[in-house]
Order: structure tokens, then sequence, then C-alpha cells
């Protein structure tokens, strides 16, 4: 789970070792605003501190359905504009195991 909380736009979330990305261009968020991406199989969400669908803000090359942590251990970086250098991300997980 990705939690995005503003004030910031333009926000891109990168995998650095398989060089994926989630970007949000159009994405504009004020200060305690923020938006969470849930990239687990059974949900694949964007969702809006509102409770709204915010799918629509990923570009068309965000692929969340490709977007996984690899076991071990993972870099992640975000960018977004940020005036104030307050916003913050939240990354979130739990290991996964798939029973044979």
């Amino acid at each position: 789970m990705i939690r995005i909380t503003g004030p910031c736009s333009n926000v891109t979330v990168i995998h650095v070792a398989s060089g994926r990305r989630l970007e949000l261009p159009t994405l504009s968020l004020s200060a305690g605003q923020w938006v969470e991406i849930d990239t687990r199989p059974s949900a694949r969400t964007v969702t809006r501190d509102n409770g709204g669908n915010a799918s629509a803000y990923l570009s068309p090359a965000s692929r969340i359905d490709q977007f996984v942590l690899p076991p071990g251990q993972s870099e992640m970086r975000w960018t977004a504009y940020d005036s104030t250098n307050t916003a913050r991300m939240r990354l979130t997980w739990r290991d996964a195991y798939i029973a044979l």
C-alpha cells in the first residue's frame, strides 16, 4: 500500500531495480489530502481521502497490475512537486506466501 499525503502534485513512484513507475501527472493534493494506491492482486485500487476512485489520475503507461515488490530488498523512490517540503509517502507491505 502506498499513501501520498499532500501538499504536492505531479507524483511518480518508482521501483528502482525494475524501473516500474506509477505516475499521477494530473494529481494535485492540498495539505492533509492523500491518495492511496493498493497494488495487491485482490485490490489494485487508487483511492482519494474522500473515498472516491482516483484511478483516472494514473497515466496510461502506469501498470498497477505489474507494480509488485519482488522477494528481498527493494529500493523505492518518489518524486512530486512540493514547494513546502512537507509532502510524504508511506509504503507498507506484508509478507506473502504461496502454498505448494
